[in-house]
Parts: C-alpha cells; structure tokens; sequence
C-alpha cells in the first residue's frame, strides 16, 4: 500500500490537473483512509473486492428472466418479500423454517405496531433467552 500510495503521489506532481491520469490520482489520494481501511487491524473485516456479493446475487440474476412471468402481478412482489426474509434469515445466521414457524405464530396475534417486533433477529433474541 505504501508503494502504491507513493506511486500515485508521483503521479499526481507529474501530471497536469485537468488530465485523466491527474484527475485520478487526485481522487485516489483525496480517497487514501477509505482505501486503506480494509487494511487496519480491529476494523472489522473489509474485503477489498466484492466477489462474495456477485457470488450471493448470482441465483438471482440468472433465474431473473425464468421469473419475469410469474403468472399474476403480485406474484414478483411477494417473491421478493420472501427472498428479502430468506436473505434477513441467512445474514442472521437463522435457520430459515424456525424462524418462519414462529414468525407465523407470532404474526397471528400481532397488532400493526407489533408486526416490527417479528424480524430473525427478534428470533434470535427470543432463542437466546430460552
């Protein structure tokens, strides 16, 4: 990192402003903490590339077309209310069948400011406390 923020350094005095090579390394420099975050310790883990998203999307973006005609026009909402709690579920770490069982269950008597209170982490604030 240090080679490379050296390297734009010299980039930037040798290249006139309003170029594209002085433009970028003037944004890389004005951007150095944010770059080099993902390097320092006790910062939680930031990965430098985005691989595991593109890998985690991929399900999606190829059955997009197979799902575009789902056979009613609320169907593509409700499919996606329930890839969005399959997704809360996975990120939670929740098994996906519990939480909805007992979501349900909870749903059923649950008043309109309640229905917030149902959320996989809500489950695993539950879970723990048993």
């Amino acid at each position: 990192m240090a080679s490379l923020h050296r390297l734009c350094q010299q980039t930037q005095a040798q290249a006139l402003p309003a170029s594209a090579t002085g433009r970028a390394a003037s944004y890389m420099l004005d951007r150095w903490p944010q770059l080099e975050l993902f390097t320092k310790p006790n910062k939680g883990h930031v990965l430098i590339d985005n691989n595991p998203v593109e890998r985690g999307i991929r399900p999606t973006a190829i059955g997009r077309k197979n799902w575009m005609f789902l056979g009613h026009p609320s169907a593509g909402w409700r499919t996606a209310v329930i890839y969005s709690i399959l997704g809360s579920c996975k990120l939670a770490k929740v098994n996906p069948y519990e939480y909805l069982v007992w979501a349900l269950q909870h749903l059923a008597t649950a008043t309109t400011s309640d229905v917030g209170l149902v959320t996989p982490l809500d489950y695993l604030a539950v879970k723990e406390q048993r």
